[in-house]
């Protein structure tokens, strides 16, 4: 049976009428829904000038509210004239749905939202599925508010929550620098979503007073030459998700989760030359817009990549959750790094994430120009490389040539 779109779209409407406050939340897109019922919209408060229309709807929407409270709460209001706005929010949240008693609330003071819905709006304005890694991250760490100081709306917590975060993930043993992370993430969040709703509030979680930020940090291991060679080795005799993700990563110093993470138009060909176009996916976030880089392929990377069947959309689809929508990073990570132990038979060897760091040693120890470290790794450019042209793609596998004779 064919439906045309205006009846498909009235269906949908109707659909989603009949589901408004089925939650027990008051959702912010209920609640402007009900809003956009009436002509109205989430910056009504804020006009400076309202037409004839804006009052007709007004009039409209405060009349649909009121036909919902009982008389006797009526009454209490109208003897009041609406000044005692403490009774009148008692009368709102006792008698209506959690979504009606929100756009009320939305009419006449504009969006405040709690930190617990930031999330949500910041994939959808990032682009990003909510379940995916990089809002994972925000949520977990969002999470650390709510679970020690509730949620709340942004402007209703101070410097002395955030202060008592920063001494409770302290306590906890966490870095300084991991505590420092987690606020980046948590201000991106909330300056974006403040900033496209045009939310007008201190946010009390920028510049946190994080004390002897960095003196914690325990300086990362690299692989020694020998234990390289081992790896090396085993690789080539083991042919595994794991060796071939290995492989990636040792020669080519890529964050395990962008390796992982790879699909196969990833992989190009120039002048000759087979490299890695990483750019950032439906799937996977990259760290930062530095990320975002041209790396040749040389060495076991370039086996591992050869060796792959390129017909199919993901280089290694084993470590993809169809369920979910994303990778496994956490679990390839784990799974790697206790590989790497048992192959060098040592608890405390390098990790999967210290291949990075070991490549960066290898390129400096062939006299690599800084330029091209910094393009290979994708680390943070200075001011001179906003200017003149990037490292050639030739000069660049150059150098990571020379990184396979030391």
């Amino acid at each position: 049976m064919h439906i045309n779109s205006e009846t498909e779209s009235e269906w949908n409407r109707l659909r989603e009428y009949a589901q408004r406050g089925f939650s027990s939340k008051a959702t912010l897109s209920d609640s402007t829904a009900l809003l956009n019922d009436f002509g109205l919209d989430s910056e009504y408060s804020h006009k400076k000038t309202l037409s004839s229309q804006d009052e007709l709807n007004a009039n409209a929407f405060i009349d649909h509210i009121q036909n919902k409270l009982p008389d006797k709460a009526q009454n209490q209001i109208f003897e009041n004239n609406g000044n005692d706005r403490d009774l009148f929010s008692k009368i709102i949240r006792d008698f209506l749905n959690p979504h009606e008693a929100r756009a009320m609330d939305i009419f006449k003071n504009g969006i405040t939202l709690t930190l617990s819905e930031y999330p949500k709006l910041y994939a959808e304005l990032s682009g990003r599925d909510i379940n995916s890694k990089a809002i994972k991250d925000v949520i977990t760490n969002i999470n650390l508010i709510i679970d020690l100081l509730g949620d709340r709306a942004v402007n209703e917590y101070s410097r002395i929550d955030a202060n008592s975060l920063i001494k409770a993930r302290l306590k906890s043993g966490v870095k300084t620098t991991t505590i420092s992370k987690n606020f980046t993430l948590i201000n991106a969040a909330i300056e974006k979503v403040n900033r496209e709703y045009e939310i007008e509030s201190k946010n009390p979680f920028t510049q946190p007073n994080i004390p002897k930020l960095g003196n914690d940090t325990i300086k990362r291991k690299i692989f020694s030459n020998n234990q390289m060679n081992t790896l090396r080795d085993w690789t080539l005799e083991n042919d595994t998700t794991v060796s071939k993700i290995i492989q990636v990563a040792m020669d080519t110093g890529m964050r395990l989760a962008e390796v992982v993470g790879l699909m196969s138009s990833d992989v190009q060909t120039k002048d000759g030359i087979k490299y890695i176009a990483l750019k950032e996916n439906k799937y996977i976030g990259l760290k930062n817009s530095n990320s975002e880089r041209d790396m040749p392929l040389v060495g076991v990377a370039l086996l591992a990549i050869e060796s792959l069947d390129l017909t199919q959309k993901l280089l290694f689809p084993n470590y993809f959750d169809s369920s979910k929508g994303s990778f496994k990073t956490t679990s390839a990570s784990n799974a790697i790094s206790k590989r790497i132990r048992a192959i060098l038979n040592d608890k405390k060897s390098p990790t999967a994430h210290s291949f990075r760091h070991t490549m960066a040693s290898r390129l400096r120890n062939v006299e690599a120009s800084a330029d091209a470290l910094r393009e290979i790794g994708g680390w943070k450019k200075d001011m001179a490389d906003k200017y003149g042209d990037p490292v050639s793609l030739e000069i660049r596998r150059g150098y990571m040539l020379k990184t396979l004779n030391i």
